[in-house]
């Protein structure tokens, strides 16, 4: 089963994409797309919906957040077929990948997280995320000037440092429970 959804935020166009063999995808996960850049290229097994998209919708440069298939499976594919460059940003939040990096436009209020925040409560780590990190990365993130949080899973349009405070807080008990 597939599934394809467009949002739309504005000038921001989000397409939430998931895969499954059989029955109902356990994950979905979104791209986004703003006048010729794509943020991010999903999984491999997602192509089909991305490369619809593409047909569309004129692309002249791609940008990655991290290497995890779910967000960076199509990259060499969109390179080889559009020439296009692939761009990753100064902007380094690792935590949730050695990689990890967001977006921000100042101008526009935007921060493009990804997987930064995911959701307020998490339950589960990866094995290779680093929690030090990523309280690092958020302290960061909430001292930008933002009032729209793209997440690649969960995006945040109202009030988003609430939902990134509520994260950075859950892991802090957290580290404090461990402790």
């Amino acid at each position: 089963m597939r599934i394809e959804k467009k949002l739309s935020f504005g000038d921001v166009q989000g397409i939430r994409v998931g895969y499954a063999p059989i029955g109902k995808p356990l994950i979905s996960v979104i791209f986004y797309y703003i006048d010729g850049l794509l943020i991010d290229t999903v999984s491999y097994n997602t192509r089909p919906s991305l490369q619809r998209f593409i047909l569309t919708n004129p692309m002249d440069q791609l940008a990655l957040t991290h290497y995890h298939e779910d967000h960076a499976g199509n990259a060499d594919f969109l390179e080889k077929k559009l020439s296009v460059p692939v761009y990753g940003h100064p902007v380094h939040t690792p935590g949730h990948s050695i990689d990890h990096v967001i977006y921000h436009d100042r101008d526009q209020g935007w921060v493009f997280s990804v997987d930064l925040f995911l959701g307020a409560n998490i339950k589960f780590f990866r094995k290779d995320e680093d929690i030090l990190q990523t309280i690092n990365s958020l302290e960061k993130t909430i001292t930008l000037d933002f009032d729209r949080l793209f997440c690649g899973h969960n995006p945040k349009m109202d009030d988003p440092k609430s939902y990134l405070g509520a994260k950075l807080e859950q892991l802090l008990l957290l580290m404090d429970e461990v402790k």
